[in-house]
């Protein structure tokens, strides 16, 4: 008996999806380098005497370079589970899993 709700998924296409998941994250890093890049010609070089004290407000600089950093490690990632799926399996997904592989937006 199967508890939750999960679906049965050919590993081909958990392959094909990891796949998607990594060039979407690689366009939304570079995405972010281009706004980065702009940020840092309109307001300078992050630095640590740029970066606001005391506020709850975060440099936008910093969070280009959050945003690249983050989409990287996601597309290297979703890179290296396609390349050892193995697409003659057929694997269980749970709603966690469907999230992760971009097939449904919420957790929840």
């Amino acid at each position: 008996m199967i508890q939750g709700l999960k679906v049965t998924v050919p590993g081909a296409e958990v392959q094909r999806l990891l796949r998607e998941r990594a060039a979407y994250h690689r366009t939304r890093k570079s995405e972010y380098e281009g706004t980065y890049e702009s940020l840092v010609k309109a307001l300078g070089p992050l630095t640590d005497d740029s970066a606001p004290k005391m506020s709850s407000m975060r440099d936008p600089r910093d969070e280009a370079k959050n945003g690249i950093e983050r989409h990287d490690a996601k597309s290297k990632e979703n890179d290296f589970l396609a390349q050892f799926v193995d697409t003659s399996e057929q694997f269980l997904l749970a709603t966690d899993d469907l999230h992760k592989l971009g097939v449904i937006e919420s957790r929840y």
